[in-house]
């Protein structure tokens, strides 16, 4: 998405919850917080790569 001009990537976590995960996937609170957390970090990731690859494609 980067490469097309994106200026944002999104983590499709909008509705997941701590609870819900909890409640339908029988994660503990720690471990439905944590898989959150990490598609926040694949999205980072993914700018860190892509400016790695492309150094001030975005400037």
């Amino acid at each position: 998405m980067l490469l097309t001009g994106a200026d944002l990537i999104m983590t499709n976590t909008y509705q997941a919850s701590v609870d819900l995960f909890v409640k339908h996937l029988n994660l503990t609170e720690e471990q439905s917080y944590n898989l959150i957390k990490q598609s926040v970090d694949l999205a980072r990731t993914a700018i860190k790569r892509y400016e790695d690859e492309f150094p001030g494609a975005r400037e």
